[in-house]
């Protein structure tokens, strides 16, 4: 009858592997454990149906940590291409490694705990710092404080850091000093030292009685001295009489 119709038709340029294209997305798995392959493959629903994903080489779960694997993608018509996907293994808290450093803070002055943690911008984003039971910061002193770290995936760990709180307070300001308990002395503990040249045993010894033998010997010689000076002045006087008779 002459009419027509027009269909459209798929048509297939390429391989399946050429034509598609698998998006990887991580996978995550417990220290020891064994990662699903398929999880690894944001997509693979989007994919021909039949398409078939493995792991080329088993992944170490040995250890905690971030790691790669590299998925297989097989496809319906045979062919194959390879993905690389990052493989998380363990959890937050067990591949993370918070730095603590201790902080020092003044009395009254409770610091946040994030202070605490030296590389909490290289933790996961959204890691959350607590604490684990807020510290007394009333007084002076080196205080142990205990730190709760959560991480996005659930999981935590507990830290101890040190706060070094420093100043006084306000009853140390206000006290009033003491003086030191000096003992009265007496007469009989402390003696006044002699100004005096005289021996020590000087006030112990009775006045001494000047010696007989001397007082004789000052007597004589003063009458010596008297008999020469009466000599004297009688021959003045016998030479002056006998000019006067001349």
């Amino acid at each position: 009858d002459g009419t027509t119709e027009e269909v459209t038709v798929p048509v297939k340029v390429g391989t399946d592997a050429q034509i598609n294209e698998p998006t990887a997305q991580e996978v995550k798995t417990p220290v020891g454990g064994t990662p699903d392959a398929t999880t690894g493959i944001a997509n693979l629903d989007e994919l021909p149906a039949g398409t078939t994903v493995a792991w080329k080489e088993p992944v170490d779960t040995k250890t905690p940590g971030h790691k790669e694997g590299t998925v297989v993608v097989t496809y319906p018509d045979g062919t194959t291409e390879e993905v690389t996907v990052p493989v998380k293994v363990g959890t937050d808290a067990q591949i993370n490694e918070p730095v603590v450093v201790p902080i020092t803070s003044e009395i009254g002055k409770l610091p946040t705990p994030e202070e605490f943690i030296s590389n909490l911008n290289e933790l996961p984003t959204g890691t959350v710092v607590t604490w684990n039971g807020e510290p007394n910061v009333s007084k002076a002193g080196n205080v142990k404080v205990s730190l709760l770290v959560t991480y996005p995936d659930g999981s935590s760990e507990v830290l101890e850091a040190e706060l070094i709180i420093v100043g006084e307070t306000k009853e140390m300001v206000q006290r009033p000093q003491t003086k030191p308990n000096v003992a009265a002395t007496t007469d009989e503990q402390v003696k006044p030292m002699s100004t005096t040249n005289e021996p020590a045993n000087a006030e112990n010894k009775p006045d001494e009685l000047p010696q007989t033998g001397d007082i004789d010997g000052q007597k004589a010689s003063a009458l010596g001295m008297l008999s020469m000076l009466a000599g004297l002045f009688g021959i003045g006087v016998a030479k002056r009489k006998k000019r006067d008779e001349e």
